[in-house]
């Protein structure tokens, strides 16, 4: 209570006394407030109508509510303020207020309340655009794996499941090789090719015979790439996944016609020839189109 600017004051709001605490708050000297009009002196501003804080003074000899004041030095100061009607032995009736700084802590509030829309803001944001990266993952037509640096699926787009057969649950927190048949470990995408793509794109498949492992045990030839994703967490490795058995089957049907052309007999070599020729156009166009969308 020492620390607490006291003020007496008369019904008409003039100062009549007020103590060191209040001198101390506001920085004017008694002799310079006493006689003064004390919500003149400190410019007032209350939270709601003079004229129902009067009428609730009168009716209940009480009031108490947040007040911001101007202080001779500091500025803008809020204080917790309380009002007491009190009769004096000469039989004035005088007001009692009793004011308690709290601006250090209001815009410590107010700080806390800044930082906290800042931080709904940011969260909001990051939603957006884990929203976003979520539709780009599935709009992506090939199986999609985000990785971690020790290899573990933290994220998959619905193309892996479907291709793979497994449900999300059964692929994050476990490691991308299992994706891949135990043979090939020599070519798996282990954890030296996972240091390698954090600083370039790697593409696995082109150049050899890599195959895809689904949970029914069922193989299938697949290209891989990778390329390094930047994060707050640390970097972390997109890895696309595709699903090339078309593209092998057709290339396989062209070799089997151009095999059949140089093993016929003169007779059937022309006609064969020319199969092979109408075959041939639509099939190198989708090749052409297949290995264009993979490199892009």
């Amino acid at each position: 209570m020492a620390h607490d600017a006291i003020i007496n004051r008369d019904l008409d709001g003039r100062i009549r006394y007020r103590n060191r605490g209040a001198e101390v708050l506001y920085g004017w000297s008694k002799s310079e407030a006493v006689g003064r009009l004390t919500h003149e002196l400190l410019q007032t501003v209350f939270p709601s109508a003079i004229q129902g804080i009067a009428k609730t003074l009168r009716e209940t000899c009480y009031w108490e509510g947040e007040l911001h004041q101007t202080a001779r030095s500091n500025g803008t100061v809020i204080v917790s303020s309380r009002w007491k009607v009190r009769a004096e032995k000469s039989k004035e009736i005088e007001i009692l207020e009793i004011n308690r700084d709290i601006t250090a802590q209001r815009q410590t509030e107010a700080g806390f309340r800044g930082l906290n829309r800042e931080l709904t803001l940011r969260v909001e944001e990051l939603r957006a655009s884990e929203k976003r990266f979520r539709g780009l993952l599935e709009s992506v037509p090939d199986a999609t794996v985000i990785v971690d640096a020790n290899g573990q699926m933290v994220l998959v787009n619905a193309q892996t499941q479907k291709q793979f057969g497994y449900n999300k649950e059964d692929l994050l927190g476990h490691s991308i090789e299992m994706l891949v048949p135990e043979r090939f470990c020599d070519r798996r995408p282990g954890h030296r090719t996972l240091h390698a793509s954090k600083k370039r794109v790697r593409q696995i498949g082109e150049d050899l015979e890599l195959f895809g492992l689904r949970k029914n045990g069922e193989e299938f030839p697949i290209e891989m790439s990778f390329s390094p994703i930047e994060s707050g967490g640390g970097v972390l490795i997109a890895s696309t996944i595709r699903d090339v058995s078309e593209r092998k089957s057709l290339a396989t049907t062209l070799r089997e016609k151009d095999g059949q052309v140089k093993n016929a007999d003169p007779a059937e070599e022309l006609y064969l020839a020319n199969l092979t020729h109408d075959l041939r156009t639509p099939l190198q166009i989708i090749m052409a189109l297949a290995i264009c969308c993979g490199e892009n």
